[in-house]
């Protein structure tokens, strides 16, 4: 946040589970990174989760709470990911890695914006 100039006491973050988190919440925002494990089976929660298989319906309830206009960005790193949405999502990976880096499977990022 110092390296961006930004004032850490003005955004707010949420450390959850992220399927009790979707179900529950009435917030709206602006911005949504959703960044889930490949796979959980945590005490902390009931059943396990599964990005390939849960990842539709935490991104299509994580685009009920964002904000018209508002950014969505969907990281993992399954490796035999397939996006499996009609959300529109763009790949947006490629963009994401560095030049030198020789595996572009190491992660998986999306990206979609709102429509207003």
């Amino acid at each position: 946040f110092a390296i961006n100039d930004q004032k850490i006491y003005e955004h707010h973050f949420i450390a959850a589970d992220c399927m009790n988190f979707v179900k529950e919440n009435e917030q709206f925002f602006d911005v949504i990174v959703v960044d889930p494990p490949s796979f959980s089976n945590s005490k902390k929660m009931t059943g396990s989760f599964d990005i390939q298989r849960d990842h539709d319906f935490l991104l299509r309830k994580c685009y009920e709470f964002l904000s018209p206009g508002g950014k969505m960005y969907f990281s993992n790193n399954l490796r035999s990911f397939k996006l499996e949405t009609d959300l529109p999502f763009k790949n947006i990976t490629a963009s994401s890695l560095p030049e030198d880096f020789k595996d572009p499977k190491i992660h998986h990022l999306f990206y979609l914006e709102k429509e207003l």
